[in-house]
């Protein structure tokens, strides 16, 4: 399997953390403590992280808009007819029947091909990567577009503004992950040739309630966990720092049982949190010197975050065909 085209389109309001900062001024109305203090160390989290700038919708765009142009400049670069199965994999959601990638084919003018999403979180672009070196070995299908966009944002109430809006201190603990995101739309076409990619995973799903978004009518049927919706119904909740604690271990061993070696790749594509943690990780591992991390500026874009860290480092220069990549994308659930 071979990428044929990888793009993506980013929204044009830059924000940068004293922007966070005045947001969660602005919405903390109701703070039990000192504000200017909580703010204060959130914006030293935010500095330690890595994290700098992100993207997010600005007035008069639309999620709609990012993702057709982004499946625009897909079109003009690979043939249309050519396109025989449409995957979506991201968190952000417009509908919950059919599947979102209906939706966007009807849009782009490709109304009868095949469709289905993918939801795995941060991981969902690279489960669909799986799936597709998959279906193009069965040759099923020959060339495959997946997109991965997200808006969380923007476009619903379960992060903004509610996790903006502190009531104390200890809320931090579980929501800081969501001040970290960033949006932007991905396009990636898969097509039959070039080498088989090679895929490692470990999954903890005892550790699945350590980052969720439950629907708003959640705890009918709820399953019992006190962190789950714990940010409320329809909310994110993340325990970002017990992610990380738990995913170290976890990565080390996936390096260990792939037996993989800096001269088996030229550049590692980490998934976009954190950039201290991970450069931490990478220098133990001593690999540091072919990481590639676009946290700074982009912040955490989720499932859009492994196709946009290969679309920068290809618009870059980072990245050329016939170079041999390393991505490591680190999910909820936990992948």
């Amino acid at each position: 399997m071979r990428i044929e085209y990888i793009g993506h389109a980013l929204p044009s309001r830059l924000v940068t953390n004293e922007d966070i900062a005045a947001l969660i001024r602005r919405h903390s109305v109701q703070f039990d403590g000192d504000l200017t203090q909580q703010v204060r160390a959130i914006k030293s989290l935010l500095h330690m992280t890595g994290a700098r700038t992100r993207y997010w919708l600005a007035d008069g765009e639309s999620p709609r808009g990012l993702i057709k142009k982004a499946c625009g400049q897909a079109l003009a670069a690979v043939n249309p007819a050519d396109i025989d199965l449409l995957i979506y994999c991201s968190i952000h959601t417009e509908l919950i029947e059919p599947s979102n990638a209906n939706l966007i084919a009807q849009e782009i003018g490709l109304g009868r091909v095949e469709c289905f999403d993918i939801k795995s979180g941060c991981d969902g672009w690279m489960k669909s990567a799986m799936v597709a070196q998959a279906l193009i070995a069965s040759s099923r299908y020959r060339n495959i577009m997946v997109v991965a966009s997200e808006f969380m944002i923007s476009s619903s109430d379960a992060i903004y503004p509610a996790l903006f809006a502190l009531k104390n201190a200890g809320q931090v603990a579980h929501t800081f992950p969501g001040l970290t995101l960033g949006e932007a739309a991905t396009v990636t076409v898969f097509s039959a040739g070039g080498d088989d990619w090679r895929f490692e995973n470990r999954t903890r799903n005892d550790l699945c309630d350590l980052c969720t978004i439950t629907p708003d009518w959640y705890g009918k049927y709820a399953i019992p966990s006190e962190r789950i919706a714990l940010s409320g119904a329809g909310k994110f909740t993340s325990f970002g720092k017990q992610m990380f604690d738990h995913a170290w271990s976890e990565v080390a061993e996936m390096f260990n049982t792939a037996k993989v070696r800096l001269t088996d790749f030229d550049i590692l594509l980490t998934h976009a949190s954190s950039r201290a943690d991970w450069t931490q990780f990478c220098k133990s591992a001593g690999i540091d010197s072919k990481q590639y991390d676009i946290y700074a500026r982009y912040g955490n874009c989720v499932s859009a975050s492994a196709p946009l860290s290969i679309s920068d480092a290809i618009t870059q220069g980072k990245l050329t065909r016939g170079a041999r990549a390393l991505i490591i994308s680190a999910s909820a659930g936990m992948t």
